[in-house]
């Protein structure tokens, strides 16, 4: 029975070492991080189902039996969170964008200006060119007033 063990032991270490020599260190992390979830959600189910028993829902003149019913639960709750995140966080995807083009176009106004003192100077402009770096600066500010603020998702999520 020893050797019968060593064998495999010898075998699932020649696998291990092949694996290795094939797989990069980041799908290493991922394969091991797949399978660990794997794992968890089995256990998960199988513990969730077994505590859960049998749920009996009586609709109108007849009812149905839910075995496992906190395994729904469960699944149905991770569908409606997803689905809320999506609904939430889909706006501000387009606002992110708008915003960091906004404060993009601030910053090159500004390098411009930088770079142009002289003849701003020279020619008097500096309030048209205050005009234009106001009108970046307030589409800036009304970005947030859009009628979404940031909100963060990840937290509301995690419960």
């Amino acid at each position: 029975m020893r050797r019968l063990l060593e064998g495999d032991g010898r075998r699932f270490a020649a696998f291990d070492r092949a694996l290795r020599l094939t797989l990069s260190a980041p799908e290493m992390t991922a394969l091991i991080g797949g399978m660990r979830a794997l794992v968890n959600l089995i256990a998960f189910v199988a513990i969730l189902w077994g505590l859960s028993g049998t749920l009996t829902l009586p609709l109108g003149w007849f009812s149905v039996a839910l075995p496992g019913y906190m395994v729904w639960v469960a699944l149905l709750y991770a569908m409606v969170g997803t689905w809320v995140t999506h609904w939430i966080g889909n706006p501000l995807v387009r606002l992110n964008f708008d915003r960091q083009r906004c404060e993009a176009d601030f910053r090159f106004g500004l390098v411009r200006f930088r770079e142009n003192t002289e003849g701003v100077a020279l020619y008097r402009g500096l309030e048209r060119m205050a005009r234009g770096l106001g009108d970046a600066g307030d589409e800036i500010a009304g970005l947030g007033h859009d009628g979404v603020e940031q909100i963060d998702l990840v937290h509301a999520t995690r419960g």
